[in-house]
């Protein structure tokens, strides 16, 4: 029975030109360098990096972020969450940098436009609550309100904080093994099979998708429109990870084979 699955992309050379039939967004994607995206993602995220530093010098900064008030007014802070989090941006930083050549460039739209919409969907209430501050909005305070339930109960507080630390546990781990191979799009460097990677194939995204549980399945006001904004970001993310699965494949053919089979993901 033939396959219904999309045929494989033709690898892209580094140095070859755009093909005939590609989208204007191909033509500009591969029309900058790879030494042009590694400095322009060090400095978005060092720049990110230097915009929350700040936070670490003000006073009270380890009674921040997310909290559970005990009885007789005492309260439980969650600020390591804000530190793994930033260290995993630092990593990313510094990933930009050092990370080798790519055997082939993202080459189809969907390989471009899935994976950052992944990488930034997370920020998407943030930045609407950033700038419906910053323009002193009367809407600002209700939906701040509508994003955080501050009634959670001591077990919801338990497992968000347990998803969330030990999600972004997972992502540190992970992309200190990635390190030069590191990319926000599908594509072969080098394949990884120590550290997390022994195990799953995507630890990276499966940190992310449990820090985020505990973000919008835990600490959100419980809503439909978060568990929904949850479960799509679960879905670019599988689907990003079927991507890049198919990019190693082609590249590393039967090494990548004897490593999938040795490994967990869900498809």
């Amino acid at each position: 029975m033939a396959s219904t699955d999309p045929p494989l992309a033709r690898p892209v050379a580094i140095d070859a030109p755009p093909p005939e039939d590609s989208t204007w967004l191909v033509r500009l994607w591969l029309a900058l360098p790879d030494w042009g995206f590694r400095l322009l993602g060090a400095a978005f995220f060092f720049g990110f990096l230097a915009w929350e530093v700040s936070d670490y010098f003000q006073i009270g900064f380890w009674r921040s972020w997310n909290y559970w008030r005990l009885p007789g007014g005492r309260f439980l802070y969650l600020p390591w969450a804000k530190v793994l989090i930033d260290v995993t941006y630092l990593l990313i930083a510094v990933s930009f940098i050092f990370r080798i050549p790519p055997r082939s460039r993202a080459s189809r739209p969907c390989e471009i436009l899935v994976p950052l919409a992944g990488t930034f969907w997370p920020y998407l209430p943030f930045a609407v609550k950033a700038l419906l501050v910053w323009t002193h909005s009367y809407l600002a305070g209700p939906y701040v309100a509508f994003m955080f339930d501050r009634h959670l109960t001591l077990s919801g507080f338990i497992a968000g904080s347990a998803c969330v630390i030990l999600g972004n546990i997972l992502d540190v781990w992970g992309y200190g093994v990635l390190f030069r191979s590191f990319s926000l799009v599908p594509e072969a460097r080098e394949l990884k099979v120590v550290g997390p990677y022994r195990f799953i194939r995507h630890p990276v995204y499966v940190g992310q998708m449990l820090s985020q549980a505990g973000v919008w399945l835990f600490f959100a006001t419980w809503h439909i429109v978060w568990i929904a904004f949850f479960l799509c970001f679960v879905g670019l993310q599988l689907y990003r990870s079927w991507m890049e699965d198919r990019v190693l494949e082609r590249a590393f053919g039967d090494s990548y084979l004897a490593w999938k089979r040795k490994t967990f993901w869900v498809f």
